[in-house]
């Protein structure tokens, strides 16, 4: 006898390993690299005209401080100031012993829920004794059409009410295997959100960085939304500086490379990167309005040690025609 379709469909939805991946690999969820404006190939500079911006100042782009996302005992917390940390590495977990119990709890009744999907035997008992009903009312009928005071009305009622029933024992039969499916799948989503709330507990690093500020010890009570550490990118740092209206306009420096000077203890250190925004709030100086420009700038180390560091004085060089668009200039010198 063929298989029905929801047999079919059963064997397709819950094919596949019980235990479900974590959050951050099934949502989705892997992260992706951010790419900085600072690591884009240069682009084709349209002239070799220049802007230099003093007083410019170094800063960072990202600082974080990671809360607790859930309530519990901090059973690792292995950072110290100081720490460096790649992306999605692991600065803490929270105790998830309760969860796990959840989720065993969980993987059984969907154990229990998809031997119920793929139990059949319901359907078959009462395909046969469908068949068995309708055959003794068939023989009722014969007798009565040869002999029709041999069996009384309500035996004949009675054999027609067998019959029938046997017929509807075959729709709840299988209606009871549907609901049995749905019920599998709520077991599957329970597995699911034992899960999520596991990978919840393990708090990742969401960027490569290093840890400047520890709240929170390995054994101590975390609420939600507590700090258990600060956190600061290095790699990729933000500098300001002001320009003049009066000398180019935001349309021209806007994405244009940028050379960057600062003092250094051992002399001068220059890095590179782009400008990724400016303030369209002017400000008014001694002889001309200024907008604040920002350029991100990668970062690098020397003997294990960052070259630049956030609160440092710095020039800024912007290389014009390599963003935005053509220099008042040069746009005159294309219309001849």
């Amino acid at each position: 006898m063929p298989l029905s379709p929801h047999r079919n469909l059963l064997a397709l939805t819950l094919a596949g390993p019980l235990l479900l991946g974590s959050w951050l690999a099934a949502s989705g969820a892997s992260a992706q690299g951010y790419r900085l404006p600072a690591d884009q190939p240069p682009a084709r500079q349209l002239n070799a005209d220049s802007h230099q911006i003093g007083n410019c100042t170094v800063d960072l782009v990202d600082t974080i401080e990671l809360p607790a996302p859930e309530a519990g005992v901090l059973i690792f917390q292995g950072m110290k100031e100081g720490a460096r940390v790649k992306s999605e590495d692991v600065i803490a977990k929270i105790d998830t012993r309760m969860q796990e119990m959840e989720k065993k709890v969980a993987t059984y009744k969907y154990h229990a829920a998809v031997k119920r999907a793929n139990d059949d035997i319901e359907i078959k008992y009462s395909r046969k004794a469908q068949e068995v009903a309708q055959a003794e009312l068939e023989e009722v009928e014969g007798v009565r059409a040869n002999f029709e005071k041999a069996i009384s009305d309500p035996q004949y009622r009675k054999a027609k009410l067998e019959a029938e029933r046997a017929m509807l024992a075959i729709e709840k039969a299988t209606n009871d295997l549907k609901l049995a499916l749905l019920e599998a799948y709520v077991a599957k989503g329970e597995v699911e959100a034992a899960d999520l709330q596991i990978e919840r507990r393990t708090v990742r690093s969401p960027f490569d960085g290093e840890v400047t500020k520890v709240y929170r010890h390995q054994q101590e009570w975390v609420n939600p939304g507590d700090p258990i550490l600060q956190l600061v990118r290095m790699d990729t740092l933000r500098v300001e500086g002001l320009v003049p209206l009066g000398k180019l306009s935001p349309a021209e420096v806007k994405g244009c490379e940028v050379t960057i000077t600062a003092k250094a203890t051992n002399g001068v250190e220059k890095a590179t990167g782009r400008i990724v925004s400016y303030n369209p709030v002017l400000r008014r100086g001694d002889e001309s309005q200024r907008f604040i420009v920002r350029a991100e700038i990668s970062n690098r180390t020397r003997n294990g040690e960052w070259v630049l560091l956030p609160g440092m004085d710095a020039t800024m060089t912007i290389h014009l025609g390599t963003g935005g668009v053509a220099t008042g200039s040069n746009s005159n010198n294309n219309q001849k």
